[in-house]
């Protein structure tokens, strides 16, 4: 072997050692911890929510308010809005990584961060213009507002750009896992959009003012994101440059996500329309409501989804089998946190429902409650297939799920709306969850393993879930008195605690739950 061969040898053991003592490291401690920081991240920013805008709403008034609204929504939306080259751009630098192509990984980064930015560039230029047309033919604004209604959009338009390009550095952060950091900074910037506006509105009630801070954050943020990203690359002696090929990668892998977050915002709002069109104003009131609040609880899932994706895309290549018990770990660590969950709401929904909202509320949204948590929680079960799909570079999979759902959920949110009413909307999406869930585990299966019914614990653990929900829907009735519900909650929950523990979790599972409680333990 020659000084050449040798070289190349040692640096590819260097590579092979480096990656081991990741992979032990990710599997030990970065995961739980990361999932922890995730939901905190997302956890403490709707607490401020909840605290300021009760007070925003009595600063600057109600119309205001409206359009401070539709002000987030903008910004929220174009946040998404990354054709799924964000999330592309973490799996091609964990798989540049992999592979020790050092100036590819930097030209991956520079290409991602550029073409996003170009592309928000494109997209704020257009609201820009759009502005107009937007305040006098889509907005119902008071004329006393249309003014600073229009400022404020093309304040919008302004950090679009910012905003669109923050998902390639984040990205990146993400490749390398380095989500303590993320929310460090994600976590003050996100109280910032509703501080500002509380504060602002006290000193000067002005919404030009407001949205232009608001506008101001999302721009330091990008800035102090990209200064964290692209500080190891100055010392990497890679050549940086935008590198034309590797978008044809980018968009390839990113334009099936784009289908899906472009689907999915349908799936999530054309229930309301439905209401609204086949029903009444009042029937979308107790339907939203219930909607609104429950569906918070997919932060759990999101917080979970965002750090197991780059463990599932690193693991795809280095250690399949590792893969596999995390993934397994992970489905069934979904399940064991949200079933409780989402029963004790479902169980009390009545109870809930009439303490907040009063009786006849609790009459006309405690079964559509009750069905929402179920799709609740086969959302979250869908979930990690979902992500699970994605990093085994299948994310066609269940964008094409989606394409075929779309218009027979469509179909069915009208026939049982017309039927069977918010119940029947209820209903039907909690079936269309349920169908997700299915379709992922057995298309996750198929791609992991080459076959469909590999694992039938996950299947088992599925009919689980059915049988307490089923079993609940018998138990749960307005005549049914609290003291009994109460007894009848805890032995529902304790059961499904045995026969998980016993049946569900692997010996190795155990082991590993064990080993992180005793740790915990021994730390305090």
């Amino acid at each position: 072997m020659n000084t050449k061969e040798q070289a190349i040898a040692l640096r590819k053991s260097i590579r092979m050692e480096k990656n081991a003592k990741d992979i032990q490291h990710f599997s030990k401690k970065l995961i739980s911890q990361n999932i922890m920081i995730n939901l905190l991240g997302n956890v403490v920013p709707m607490v401020f929510a909840i605290l300021t805008i009760p007070l925003v709403i009595g600063t600057i008034g109600n119309e205001k308010f409206a359009v401070l609204t539709i002000a987030w929504l903008f910004l929220g939306y174009f946040s998404i809005l990354d054709l799924g080259i964000g999330r592309a751009t973490t799996k091609f630098v964990i798989e540049y990584h992999h592979k020790g192509l050092v100036n590819e990984v930097v030209e991956l980064i520079y290409t991602s961060v550029l073409l996003l930015f170009f592309f928000g560039v494109m997209v704020g230029a257009a609201l820009y213009f759009m502005t107009p047309y937007i305040c006098d033919n889509f907005l119902n604004i008071p004329s006393y507002l249309k003014k600073e209604t229009r400022e404020s959009l093309r304040l919008i338009a302004g950090a679009i750009p910012f905003v669109i390009g923050v998902a390639g550095v984040r990205g990146v952060l993400e490749a390398h896992h380095q989500f303590r950091l993320l929310n460090i900074i994600k976590i003050p910037s996100s109280v910032l959009n509703y501080l500002i506006p509380a504060i602002t509105g006290l000193l000067v009630n002005s919404l030009t003012l407001i949205v232009f801070f608001l506008a101001l954050t999302r721009v330091i943020l990008f800035i102090v994101y990209s200064y964290y990203c692209f500080k190891p690359l100055q010392h990497s002696g890679a050549f940086r440059k935008f590198n034309r090929s590797i978008i044809n990668k980018l968009v390839s892998y990113g334009g099936w996500l784009t289908i899906s977050n472009l689907i999915g915002p349908i799936m999530i709002y054309f229930d309301r329309f439905i209401i609204g069109s086949v029903l009444t104003l009042t029937m979308l009131s107790y339907y939203t409501t219930p909607y609104e609040v429950i569906t918070k609880l997919l932060v759990v899932a999101g917080s979970a989804t965002g750090v197991l994706f780059p463990v599932f895309a690193k693991f795809f290549l280095h250690d399949k089998l590792k893969l596999t018990e995390i993934y397994s770990l992970a489905l069934k660590g979904i399940v064991f946190i949200m079933l409780p969950v989402c029963l004790f709401f479902s169980f009390f929904s009545h109870e809930i429902l009439s303490i907040w909202l009063g009786d006849l509320f609790a009459e006309n949204s405690s079964m559509v409650l009750q069905l929402l948590c179920l799709g609740i929680l086969f959302n979250s079960i869908a979930s990690i297939p979902y992500t699970s799909l994605q990093a085994l570079n299948r994310p066609d999979i269940p964008a094409k799920i989606h394409l075929i759902e779309l218009p027979f959920y469509l179909a069915a949110l009208t026939f049982f709306a017309s039927r069977f009413g918010i119940q029947g909307v209820a209903f039907t999406w909690m079936i269309r969850n349920f169908i997700d869930a299915i379709l992922f585990l057995l298309a996750n299966n198929y791609f992991t393993y080459g076959k469909l019914a590999h694992g039938l614990r996950v299947f088992i653990l599925l009919f689980l879930v059915l049988f307490f929900y089923f079993a609940a829907s018998f138990i749960l009735s307005d005549s049914v008195n609290l003291l009994l519900k109460i007894p009848l909650f805890l032995s529902m929950l304790i059961f499904f605690i045995l026969i998980f523990w016993f049946k569900v979790i692997s010996g190795i599972e155990k082991s590993t739950i064990q080993e992180f409680f005793k740790k915990q333990h021994e730390s305090f």
